[in-house]
């Protein structure tokens, strides 16, 4: 298992559906299958699972690519987002 070594954040349609799934054709990123924005960071209820949560929930399935990522475009407008994503990743 892994974590994120990156984070797509920004402006609600905005392209983010068109990068979330350029990227998903490239062998070496992986993004979570199950859905485009975890909101795990911008969400209180999720956050306040931790970590193990998040870790095991998204990203059980990474096999070997070099890159692992997440995009919630929302995680641009939370107050609390830089904390909370320092301290997880």
């Amino acid at each position: 298992m892994a974590l994120p070594n990156f984070l797509c954040v920004g402006a609600q349609k905005a392209g983010t559906t068109t990068l979330h799934n350029t990227l998903k054709s490239h062998p070496e990123i992986f993004l979570p299958n199950a859905q485009k924005e975890l909101h795990f960071f911008d969400d209180d209820q999720n956050y306040s699972l931790g970590r193990e949560f998040y870790e095991l929930t998204h990203f059980s399935e990474v096999d070997g690519q070099s890159c692992i990522g997440e995009i919630t475009p929302s995680y641009l407008f939370m107050n609390e987002g830089p904390q909370r994503i320092r301290e997880t990743l």
